[in-house]
């Protein structure tokens, strides 16, 4: 149906004679010339170029096709397009690419071989080169827009406005330049065979000079690999794990000083000036670090200089930009000469860093002899102050190990001054080599920019005589068209005097009436069936554009359908970005709370302790009673009654530690089954991940029919692969932190279970004890029935003395006897209170008052009352000391039970916030499949409107080769296609443009999260109180409500953005029947 229209429509849009023919145009499309834009003024450069230039012949007419589209985008002067300087022409590849210079077959098409055109991803890469490193080379760039715009793409970060006007710059420069292109085509077809030989040699000339440069680029890119390697080597030679060993051997040797000198003056001066070296030569190694960075950022700007140069270097050599060129070249080689100073100033750093690190290791020299002096002379005192004192022998062995290890703390100083000497001198010979390294390729640089020099000056030179010689062909040119004016003058006198002539011969024919009548009749039938034709072609145009207006109506669908497609995407992002956000939260939520159970754990481990290190000082003050208790009658009951206190207290410590670690087993099984349930999300999260890589690979096997959109999902799909790279990365971190969590836990249960045997262990110790106790307090009972039996028999006795005291040899015998056991039982009683004294010494310390008043501690068997007195005094403080034992306990006691209440509070507030998380999740997770459905049934539909748009330009170019008398239209319809194709694909870079961005947002989130969670960290290693916690949790929340807003501001922008781009999309819809109807206007 189509072809038939257009087949009606032939006849009216054939070109005049003054137009051009369909032989001579080149195949222009129109991809990206949108209508909205409009080519930029000229700059002053190219006035300048555009007057020296020639001019365009005056019987010139642009086809009608162009015309359209020039009118309704050149705005900057009514004069005349002029022709560029340029020798060399371009046309359009396939890609939409501009191509090199290529010669004309004999047909007027242009044969370009698959060797001479490079292919779409080298000519992509020198185009993005160029727009992001190289801005002044833009059409309508200033010199300063053209430095802000550099240094933004040193940091390799544009803004979605600054891509956009980038993108809308360079499709103006193509506009102006396939412009250009078609006049120099024109040229080329009015020019000599010979002419063009000389083209193509100069073209062949051109291509090899650029072979050239690229080989000169790799060797500089080799130089800047080896300079790489240096610097690493550099870095390896830093020796950071001979700076943590000296710190190790300082900090040795500073605990060994501290143990020796017992807060002596001179020993704390020797530490003071090892902490001074040790500061002294921190600063040094911080300086050598600094410079090596300095180097390494210098040697990071030459690649950059370099890979700048390579695409200046694959730039076409073209008059407009010659001197753009020229003058960069002239700007980078400034910038080098810079670079070289920069480098000369750094070396003369690093030698005075040197010189500065011979003095300190000379003053660290004198510093070491000033010391062994010092140490020399107090070993002199020592031994003097040994001999005037005449101390033990065992003192002076103390003094001579202390010498010995003074003297292996001098050779150990010695060895490690030793060891910096040699450092210093590797490093000295290092940096020599690297001073050699650099000055000769200084030279090489030298030699190379000298050089690109001389080989830019012989390019300029050749690229001034051909524009020479094309004004010459222009002046010719322009002369043969002032003859031709000059033949259409003589022609049209000519016309003029056949037109008299021809008056003359009516006046003469008006005789012959009849005739003149019946050939008027005639023509009036001609003109009524010529109208009748007229009208039916109407109807068909009319058609014809009901059949466009329905096109147009399609195209809008697909327009909405796409809409839909990306909000649908753009939603589904959002949803897997709140998803990987909350499992974040989570996972931070549960990292806070190991912490926590790991400080609680610590805090049971140390109470635990305590508590262990008390029970065994009271089973050694409860065996000091026990043997106090052995000689007085009545303390029986009191250890009795202080023994259950004690198995009471051990028992209630029992219950309470029993409990505690019942609880922690309660945590510990909670978190590690929201550690399983953390592992299965994670495990789904690399299902959805997969997912979402298929259906990457299967958009990407969709797009490769078109080699556009196949480079543009290339760069998508390396995107997509790094950030899955990237996922993988954080899941693999997230398992090792797992698994180091689990054996954390482990190790923690095992303590535990240690803990449970010790304390099992222990109760096993108190139960022998209490058995022990029990046997002697059977032995207490059995002494004091035979002291009460013993006194019975003395009551005997003395009745016996009463009664026979004729016979005194038996009693004086018999007393003796008692004396003699009495005094031994006093000698056994005064042993007995001796050792009872001595073990209350040991547990409480020998007494101050009694050593320093001078008086020698009292004896029971010199001066018992204050023996006595002392002893009670001792007990008392026994009691005392048991008395704050218990208040401590106590106290302990309701600390920890206030804060195991918070922490369950805590814990159930965490409980309700995982429940809502759930939730939440389930819901996304649901909308997610939702959407997928969605977006999988859009893709279907896509592909389908592919499909029919590739039976649309199969049929547009079949008409194109059938037809030979209408190029334009066919080339209008086609430009509206291909211009259709490529918004889709601007839209979609721009897409995966704002995705990023998104992920740039994300990882700065994360990055944010993992700044709270170390705060965190620290605030609860401090030991702060709850209010120190909500207090955090409000400046966090603060932070996120903070990020959330500048989310919202940038998804705003973003709006805008595409709400813009929605606007010119409608401008080009509706210019475009304007641009089909503008041939049949003409």
């Amino acid at each position: 149906m189509a072809s038939r229209n257009l087949h009606a429509l032939l006849p009216h849009a054939t070109p005049g004679p003054s137009e051009i023919t369909n032989s001579n145009l080149p195949e222009l499309t129109l991809g990206t010339q949108m209508s909205s834009f409009h080519s930029p003024p000229p700059s002053p450069r190219q006035q300048q170029q555009q007057q020296g230039g020639p001019r365009r012949p005056s019987g010139f007419t642009v086809p009608s096709g162009l015309a359209s589209r020039m009118t309704s985008a050149s705005t900057q002067s009514s004069e005349p397009i002029r022709t560029p300087a340029d020798g060399g022409s371009r046309r359009t590849s396939r890609n939409g690419l501009l191509g090199d210079d290529t010669p004309k077959a004999a047909g007027g098409r242009i044969d370009v071989s698959d060797e001479e055109v490079p292919s779409a991803t080298e000519l992509s890469n020198s185009r993005l080169s160029g727009i992001w490193d190289e801005p002044a080379s833009a059409a309508s760039g200033g010199d300063g827009k053209g430095d802000k715009e550099g240094k933004r793409g040193k940091k390799g970060q544009l803004t979605l406005r600054e891509q956009e006007k980038a993108a809308d710059r360079l499709e103006k420069e193509n506009f102006n330049l396939k412009l250009k292109v078609h006049f120099l085509e024109e040229r080329l077809a009015e020019m000599s065979p010979e002419q063009i030989d000389a083209a193509l040699k100069q073209n062949i000339n051109l291509k090899i000079e650029v072979q050239s440069r690229g080989m000169e680029l790799k060797k500089q890119k080799k130089l800047i690999l080896e300079l790489e390697k240096t610097v690493d080597r550099l870095q390896k030679a830093t020796g950071r794990e001979r700076e943590r060993k000296l710190e190790e051997e300082l900090r040795e040797l500073r605990e060994q000083l501290r143990r020796r000198a017992g807060g002596k003056g001179v020993e704390g001066g020797a530490d003071k000036v090892l902490a001074e070296k040790y500061a002294e030569v921190n600063v040094r190694n911080e300086q050598l670090e600094q410079a090596l960075e300095e180097a390494q950022s210098a040697l990071e700007e030459n690649v950059r200089e370099l890979e700048r140069q390579r695409t200046l270097g694959d730039l076409p050599a073209g008059r407009g930009r010659e001197g753009r060129m020229k003058e960069q070249l002239e700007a980078r080689i400034l910038q080098l000469e810079e670079a070289v100073e920069r480098l000369e100033v750094e070396r003369e750093e690093q030698a005075a860093e040197l010189d500065r690190g011979e003095e300190v290791r000379d003053r660290l020299e004198d510093e070491l002899e000033q010391v062994r002096l010092e140490l020399e002379e107090l070993t002199r005192r020592r031994e003097v102050e040994l001999a005037d004192r005449s101390e033990s022998r065992a003192e002076m062995e103390e003094e001579r190990e202390g010498r010995e290890r003074l003297h292996d703390m001098c050779n150990n100083l010695r060895d490690q001054l030793a060891s910096t000497q040699i450092e210093l001198e590797r490093k000295e010979r290092e940096c020599d080599e690297m001073e050699e390294e650099l000055a000769g390729r200084d030279e090489q640089k030298q030699e190379e920019l000298y050089r690109v020099e001389e080989n830019w000056r012989s390019e300029l030179e050749a690229a001034n005589a051909r524009v020479e010689k094309l004004q010459d062909v222009v002046a010719q040119r322009e002369q043969e068209a002032k003859e031709s004016q000059d033949r259409l003058e003589a022609l049209e006198a000519d016309f003029r005097d056949l037109h008299n002539r021809f008056d003359e011969e009516v006046d003469l024919w008006a005789g012959d009436k009849e005739k003149m009548e019946l050939e008027l009749s005639e023509r009036d039938e001609e003109l009524k069936a010529a109208n009748e034709d007229v009208q039916k072609y109407g109807e068909r145009v009319q058609e014809l554009e009901e059949e466009l207006d329905s096109q147009a109506r399609e195209f809008e669908a697909l327009e909405e359908q796409l809409r839909a497609l990306e909000r649908e995407k753009a939603e589904a992002e959002e949803m897997h970005e709140q998803v990987v956000a909350a499992l974040k939260d989570k996972m931070a939520q549960q990292r806070n709370e190991l912490e926590d159970v790991q400080e609680l754990y610590e805090e049971a481990r140390q109470t635990l302790l305590e508590a262990k290190e008390k029970i065994d000082e009271l089973e050694a003050k409860i065996e000091d009673l026990e043997a106090a208790l052995d000689e007085e009658k009545h303390g029986g009951q009191t250890l009795r009654i202080e023994q259950d206190k004690w198995e009471q207290e051990r028992r209630e410590m029992e219950e309470h530690w029993g409990r505690v670690v019942a609880d922690k087993d309660l945590v510990n099984d909670r978190l590690r089954s929201q550690l399983r349930d953390t592992e299965a999300r994670l495990t789904q999260k690399e299902d959805d991940l997969a997912a979402l890589e298929s259906s990457l690979s299967e958009t990407r096997k969709l797009s490769e029919s078109r080699t556009s959109d196949q480079f543009a999902m290339q760069l998508e799909l390396d995107r997509v692969k790094r950030d899955l790279q990237r996922c993988e990365a954080d899941l693999e971190r997230v398992r090792k932190e797992l698994d180091k969590r689990e054996d954390v836990i482990r190790e923690r249960e095992n303590v535990i279970a240690g803990l449970h045997a010790t304390n099992r262990d222990i109760s096993s110790q108190l139960a022998a004890m209490t058995q022990t106790k029990l046997n002697l307090s059977d032995k207490l009972d059995v002494e004091q029935q035979a002291r009460k039996s013993a006194e019975t028999d003395r009551e005997t006795y003395r009745s016996r003395v009463n009664d026979l005291e004729s016979r005194t040899s038996k009693s004086e015998r018999s007393l003796i006897s008692n004396e003699q056991r009495f005094r031994e039982q006093i000698a056994e009683r005064n042993t007995l209170l001796m050792t009872i004294f001595n073990y209350m010494e040991e547990i409480l310390g020998v007494d101050k008052s009694s050593h320093k008043s001078g008086q020698p501690d009292p004896k029971p068997f010199t001066n018992f009352p204050s023996f006595h007195e002392k002893l009670m005094a001792r007990l008392k403080s026994v009691s005392q000391i048991q008395l704050d034992f218990d208040r401590r306990c106590k106290e302990a006691e309701a600390r920890f039970s206030d804060r195991m209440a918070d922490l369950k509070k805590q814990l159930d507030l965490r409980w309700k916030q995982i429940d809502r998380f759930e939730t939440t999740l389930k819901g996304a997770t649901e909308a997610k499949a939702k959407w997928r459905k969605q977006y999988s049934a859009k893709e279907g539909e896509l592909e389908a409107i592919r499909a029919s748009n590739a039976e649309l330009m199969n049929q547009v170019n079949a008409m194109k080769k059938g037809t030979s008398e209408s190029p334009s239209e066919l080339r209008a319809l086609s430009a509206r296609a291909v211009n259709a194709e490529k918004q889709l694909a601007v839209l979609q870079n721009r897409l995966r443009a704002a995705e990023e961005a998104a992920m740039h947002a994300n990882e700065n989130k994360g990055m944010t999260e993992s700044k709270f969670a170390a705060r965190v960290r620290e605030y609860e290693a401090r030991e702060k109180a709850s209010a120190e916690k909500i207090k955090r949790e409000r400046q966090g929340a603060k932070e996120m409500e903070a990020t959330l807003r500048g989310q919202i501001d940038q998804l705003r922008t973003q709006q805008e953005q595409t709400d813009r781009r929605l606007s010119q999309l409608r401008e080009i819809k509706e210019t475009g029947p304007l641009v089909s109807t503008s041939p049949r206007l003409r």
